[in-house]
């Protein structure tokens, strides 16, 4: 719960910064995948300009990563703070998401994912993701840098998932919430 206190004004400012920004709508929801394959649309905050010609109903394409040129200067920033996800907390408190576990994905990254394994690693994969997806994961950490279109990336994702479903316990949670409360602070 000490966890979830910051996320609010913190969604907020970002939120305001945005406008100021870019004057759209800072904040746009998601579908996402949770567990056991149930969907749940999650609120996000915009990290790149919102252009309604490319919009396709759903916003289900997903950044292009760290280096994603699209994003604006306050983008970048509320990405980098992890500050673009803050609105997840609502997710949490639905009952959708826990504080800690494999992310969410969309559709569109559900099935790049698949389409990369074979069919047991798509049984591993689909075991580590019968548990609620998490606001926080230990994946982002390693995945700094990568190409999140890349194979490497999508493998990489589907050991960290599956890693964290066979060493949940509130010790590895609360390491996982330190990395990522230093990761921010850096």
């Amino acid at each position: 719960t000490i966890v979830l206190v910051p996320e609010i004004p913190l969604g907020t400012l970002g939120a305001a910064a945005f406008f100021i920004e870019n004057g759209c709508n800072p904040l746009f929801r998601q579908k996402r995948i949770g567990k056991a394959g149930s969907q749940f649309k999650t609120w996000k905050l915009r990290t790149m300009p919102f252009n309604p010609a490319t919009y396709n109903g759903d916003h289900e394409d997903a950044s292009g990563g760290d280096n994603d040129e699209r994003r604006t200067k306050v983008g970048k920033i509320l990405s980098g703070a992890k500050i673009d996800d803050a609105l997840m907390v609502v997710n949490v408190l639905a009952g959708h998401m826990s504080m800690v576990g494999p992310r969410p994905l969309t559709t569109g990254d559900t099935q790049a994912t698949y389409d990369v394994l074979s069919s047991s690693e798509r049984k591993d994969w689909d075991w580590s993701r019968e548990i609620l997806p998490g606001e926080v994961s230990d994946f982002h950490a390693k995945s700094i840098g990568m190409d999140p279109k890349s194979d490497a990336f999508l493998r990489a994702r589907v050991e960290s998932d599956i890693w964290f479903r066979e060493h949940t316990s509130p010790a590895v949670d609360a390491a996982i919430i330190g990395d990522a409360v230093k990761g921010v602070a850096v």
